[in-house]
């Protein structure tokens, strides 16, 4: 049974300060490698085993303070080396068949400053010879510390206390009792990681005894009850208010538990003092007791004080107080205070000044204070009882919980003076009561005789022997070993031990696994993939989803690896996701649930397009609205675009559906709106498109008055527009009525038979307004109409006139669009962008016809398209512009291995790569460029049913079979 202990220095020095920082509660904390510093094994030399495959890394420290790889090799199972401290560097040596002499010896390798072992798998383990042989799960680091090769063992909690519960509370003990201490030890452990510290345990009492694997003769028979109270138990810790607690244990309290203050400093609220039946040794149906009994000479005490040093040299031990009134105690009985009484022989100049030979003192009494009276041969002097404290304490002969009592002195037969000794009594506290008769040797602790502070003194002074009888073995803070063995052989559930040792305290699960889910889009369009991460504390696991649309299942993939899951919605409605997690590192079923839910809409439509006004005049601004449904809810993205004679004269991207553009001529305009949701991943969703005219503003001539040569005034300038408009005049209009003006009235004047005077009154005025209508009525406009009739499609050809790309706009763009509409290879709606569904068309069309496949359009591709359009018309069914185009049979299909394609791979080759899987129905989806788990299924699945190794990539094997299918 070995004992918890705790660094008193440390401890006491953390509380005093009101440090005490417990850390929360959180998965992260759980699934951190703890860093054991193996304490018990440092040496200036050891052998080392592998059980198993390892990486070796030799690093050294270079004069900055950072760490550099010098070498690196990876070690085979059943190796061994030697790493020994040489010259202040670690030498390194292999177990190898010397070329010398054919025999095998530790041959060396290299010198250096850190070595490090990383386990290729899991459940490989290193077994280390130095100053025991013990065998260790987890990486390795050995480091330089003085004299010794330390090494530091990195390992996950739950394989650390398969090394620790049976060291601490023994082998053979009742299972509930082992989860009890796996509970326990599994807290302390996490409750002390040091992130911004080297290591964070030493493998001793000084944090929790940590052996490594119990492989021994005696230990392995129980290794399967361990490993079972520890799985059993995997992630619970205990915690107080959100916060792992201190888990203080020790072997017995005696039958007395003991708050921490009482020990220590801080009073925790759930280390209480509090009677154990359980480990009363008073008790009969106990099985596991503790007592103890040790005696002691009164010289023994002497020397253990004066080693220790709470007796100063020369200084005596007289005797303890043993009288129940002068010892303090607990309500547990434990030492709180212990008086002893102790002297030191000085001269008597030692509180005097003098040479003066003493020859007696007399001691009297002022205000209830002795006052010793110094009497010397020629002089006398009187001291106070606290003015001979104070000066014994300035001098260093009383210490800080001593307390001066009394002078004795001691007479020859003559009568002098011979024995002058200062008697004063010595107060332990709660922890020196316990540790002053701790025997030290150079420093060092070598016997602690009194196991704990539970105990009774006797003296029998006929042979001058202290007895002290104890209960217990540890502080008996918070859990005791023994009463946990007691109360699992009685029934009770670690839980209930749990709870007795530790009350108003919580078990919670540390082991969460689930971090967090994620989803790209909460809110998605029809056709749109939606892509679902699970981010886990762990990667050993399996995944399942359910795809649920208004409570009814419409999709289900089980047993993935993966934990990214995507799905295409095909219809609207509100999705939820069931998600189960299994743990494939668990041997009892169980999983974790959990669900995350998105919306699906229609994709946005045009539904119209409309002008505010009936006419559209030039330099006057005009406004559209757009009437677009469908979408989410995150909103809409318009395009606008207005062309005139296929040029580009304005364009928009804005979220508001109104536009509003200001044209400078007349003549016929072409309005282009495109729509995209927010949340959408295509260029557009829709398009639309209209044309409308645009006119002057009509004009009316108001007679006020003549106009002549040499008028001016705002009525000559609508004066010369009317007849600009008319064709009469052809200068820039002015306020003056000029020879340029006179000109034009008589010419409109002769023409309408008019008199020709060049002056303008009523009857002039009447005829250009009657003139300016009739050419108003013959433009062929018709009050703003936009009803707009498209042509019956004629004989399509394309004539190369730049290259065409991503990006490029244009009629050019739609006339291409429009061919390859025709062809079979666009499906979208024609625009005048040359966006990503105009570039895969484009792609599809090369490959098809043995061009070069690179999305752009120069002449080779146009006389291609041309020449399919020909051949396509003559074999068509075209009548009254309908066009019956008949999709071309897909030409054969052949893959060209580029890459190793795998999840997560995008491009072309994917694309292709589904396209091929299609043909050979093994899949299902839309093809994509993206290397999703559908696509991975789908190669599963060949891979299967072809022999080949079923990995879910695709190499050269799987490339050369599917094309060996496809022909």
């Amino acid at each position: 049974m070995q004992k918890k202990l705790i660094s008193i220095f440390i401890l006491l020095t953390f509380l005093l300060n009101n440090a005490l920082v417990f850390a929360a509660v959180s998965p992260e904390l759980y699934y951190t490698k703890l860093r054991v510093y193996l304490d018990t094994m440092k040496s200036n030399q050891m052998q080392l085993t592998l059980n198993g495959d390892y990486v070796l890394k030799l690093k050294n420290v270079n004069s900055a303070g950072q760490e550099v790889e010098a070498f690196k090799e990876i070690l085979p199972q059943n190796s061994q080396i030697k790493l020994e401290l040489q010259n202040g560097k670690i030498a390194y040596s292999k177990y190898l068949k010397d070329d010398k002499d054919n025999k095998y010896k530790f041959i060396y390798q290299n010198s250096t400053s850190i070595v490090e072992l990383e386990p290729i798998l899991e459940e490989s383990s290193v077994t280390i010879c130095s100053i025991a042989t013990r065998t260790y799960l987890g990486d390795f680091r050995f480091f330089i510390s003085g004299t010794n090769i330390v090494p530091i063992n990195k390992i996950e909690i739950e394989k650390y206390l398969v090394g620790v519960v049976p060291y601490e509370i023994g082998f053979g003990v009742p299972l509930e009792a082992y989860k009890a201490q796996a509970v326990a030890a599994r807290t302390y452990a996490l409750n002390n990681i040091k992130p911004k510290s080297s290591f964070d345990l030493y493998d001793s009492e000084s944090s929790q005894v940590y052996r490594g694997l119990p492989l021994g003769k005696y230990e392995l028979p129980h290794k399967e009850n361990i490993e079972k109270a520890i799985r059993e138990t995997k992630g619970e810790v205990i915690t107080y208010n959100g916060s792992l607690v201190s888990t203080y244990f020790s072997a017995s309290n005696g039958g007395y538990t003991e708050k921490s203050v009482n020990v220590w400093t801080s009073d925790l609220p759930y280390l209480l003092s509090r009677y154990d039946e359980f480990d009363d040794p008073n008790v009969a149906t106990n099985l596991k007791k503790f007592t103890w009994v040790k005696t002691f000479k009164s010289d023994d005490i002497e020397q253990r004080m004066l080693s220790n040093g709470l007796l100063l040299q020369n200084h005596k031990f007289n005797k303890i107080f043993i009288e129940n009134e002068l010892v303090e105690r607990f309500e547990s009985e434990r030492i709180k205070a212990l008086v002893l009484e102790c002297y030191v022989v000085l001269k008597d100049s030692g509180l005097q000044d003098t040479s003066d030979d003493l020859v007696d003192i007399n001691i009297e009494k002022q205000n209830n204070e002795d006052v010793y009276n110094f009497i010397y041969k020629n002089s006398t002097k009187k001291l106070k009882a606290s003015e001979i404290d104070s000066i014994l304490r300035n001098k260093g002969v009383l210490k800080s919980n001593d307390k001066f009592d009394r002078i004795d002195i001691i007479k020859d037969s003559n009568g002098n003076v011979v024995d002058f000794r200062v008697v004063y009594t010595k107060k332990l506290d709660k922890t020196t009561s316990r540790s002053f008769l701790n025997k030290k040797v150079d420093g060092k602790t070598v016997d602690s005789p009194l196991l704990s502070s539970l105990y009774y003194i006797s003296y029998d002074q006929e042979n001058d022997i202290y007895k002290f009888s104890g209960k217990g073995y540890g502080h008996g803070v918070g859990m005791s070993q023994y009463g946990a063995i007691n109360r699992a052989n009685a029934g009770q559930s670690y839980r209930d031990i749990l709870a007795f040792y530790y009350p108003k305290t919580n078990i919670v699960n540390m082991d969460a696994v689930l971090k967090s889910v994620e989803i790209d889009y909460s809110e998605v369009l029809v056709g749109q993939p939606v892509n679902i991460k699970v981010n886990t504390y762990n990667t050993n696991n399996k995944y399942s989803y359910i795809v649920q649309n208004n409570t009814e299942e419409v999709a289900k993939f089980e047993n993935s690896d993966s934990e990214v899951f995507t799905f295409t919605p095909k219809t609207v409605g509100n999705y939820k996701v069931l998600i189960d997690i299994k743990q494939n590192d668990l041997e009892e079923e169980s999983s974790i649930n959990t669900s995350i839910n998105f919306k699906v809409y229609d994709v946005p439509k045009i539904n119209s397009i409309s002008s505010t006004v009936q006419k559209i005049y030039e330099n006057k601004t005009a406004t559209f609205n757009v009437d677009a449904i469908n979408g989410t809810s995150k909103g809409k993205i318009y395009y606008f675009e207005v062309l005139k004679d296929g040029k580009v004269l304005s364009s928009r991207n804005q979220e508001s559906k109104t536009f509003s553009f200001t044209p400078t001529v007349i003549g016929e305009y072409v309005l282009k709106v495109r729509v995209k949701d927010k949340t959408s991943r295509n260029d557009f969703d829709d398009e639309k498109e209209i044309k409308f005219t645009v006119e002057r503003e009509p004009l009316v001539l108001v007679y006020k008055r003549p106009l002549k040569l040499g008028t001016t005034g705002e009525d000559v300038k609508m004066l010369q527009e009317a007849l600009k408009r008319l064709g009469y005049y052809k200068s820039t209009t002015t306020t003056y009525y000029g020879t340029a003006t006179r000109d034009s009235v008589k010419a409109f004047q002769r023409v309408n038979g008019l008199k020709v005077d060049g002056m303008v009154g009523p009857q002039t005025i009447n005829k250009i307004n009657s003139m300016l209508q009739r050419s108003s009525q013959s433009s062929n406009v018709s009050r703003g109409s936009m009803n707009i009739q498209t042509p019956i499609n004629k004989s399509l050809q394309l004539t190369y006139k730049r290259p065409l790309k991503l990006g490029t706009t244009g009629e050019d763009v739609k006339m291409l669009q429009e061919a390859l509409k025709r062809l079979g290879f666009y499906k979208s709606t024609t625009t005048t962008y040359y966006g990503i569904a105009t570039r895969d068309s484009v792609k599809a069309f090369q490959r098809v016809n043995g061009l070069k496949v690179d999305g752009m359009v120069g002449p080779q591709t146009i006389n291609k398209i041309n020449s399919m359009l020909q051949r396509s018309s003559q074999s068509s069914n075209v009548s009254r512009g309908s066009m019956n185009i008949q999709t071309p049979i897909n030409k054969s299909l052949q893959l060209t291995y580029k890459r190793p394609l795998k999840l997560g791979t995008t491009g072309e080759d994917v694309k292709m790569l589904q396209e091929a899987l299609k043909r050979l129905g093994y899949y299902k989806s839309t093809t994509t460029t993206y290397y999703g788990t559908a696509t991975r299924d789908a190669v599963n699945a060949f891979q299967r049913a072809n022999g080949l190794k079923v990995d879910g990539m695709v190499g050269p094997q799987t490339i050369n079979k599917i094309n060996n299918k496809l022909k």
